[in-house]
């Protein structure tokens, strides 16, 4: 198979300061501007601990993307294209806190047969976030 790996999300927020703070500050995703695309899209791209690319936003302001393909209407409740995104995750307690402390709601689910535990959170967005902790 060609496929080896998801390399990244792309969300179209109208909401990009909280999606930023969100993805950063509970996260803990390290924000870079967009690259080389400046003159086409307001955006930020979000990094994993390793410096892998994981999520990217681009902020709406137009009816149409960077690619000049019209935008899907912005939906909050979490009902749209993406229904949700799952990371690998280290350090449960500090990321639980994390949530709690950003006044977020949380679902907590273990499955013990797996030695998993997880959190889902919803991003500024509506995007259920799924965040898997192993071991």
């Amino acid at each position: 198979m060609a496929v080896q790996a998801l390399n990244h999300a792309n969300i179209q927020t109208v909401v990009m300061d909280a999606s930023i703070a969100f993805y950063r500050d509970v996260l803990g995703m390290t924000v870079e501007p967009v690259p080389g695309m400046v003159s086409l899209v307001e955006g930020a791209w979000l990094y994993s601990a390793e410096g892998r690319p994981a999520i990217h936003l681009n902020a709406v302001t137009s009816a149409t993307d960077f690619l000049g393909e019209a935008r899907p209407p912005q939906d909050v409740t979490g009902a749209g294209r993406i229904h949700h995104i799952a990371f690998d995750c280290v350090d449960y307690n500090d990321v639980d806190r994390r949530i709690a402390a950003a006044g977020l709601t949380v679902q907590r689910n273990d499955v013990e047969a797996l030695g998993l535990r997880q959190l889902f959170v919803r991003d500024p967005n509506g995007i259920l976030i799924e965040l898997n902790f192993r071991g």
